[in-house]
């Protein structure tokens, strides 16, 4: 499996960071998501069939910018 890192923007607290985890777990090839708030930032183990422009649309669908 593969790691990629991705920056979140507009994270205030340890709920936002659940809030995205929770709602990006689903998107297609995400096999975890581990989001650090206080650095802005979150790292997605995912498969070969990752789809990185359907999690930043998932985490832009919270009010969350993901680049």
């Amino acid at each position: 499996m593969s790691q990629s890192k991705m920056t979140i923007t507009g994270l205030s607290n340890k709920a936002d960071a659940d809030k995205v985890a929770e709602n990006t777990a689903s998107v297609v090839g995400v096999k975890f998501v581990n989001v650090n708030y206080e650095q802005g930032f979150a790292i997605i183990t995912h498969g070969d069939d990752f789809d990185a422009e359907a999690f930043k649309a998932a985490v832009n669908n919270l009010g969350f910018t993901a680049a």
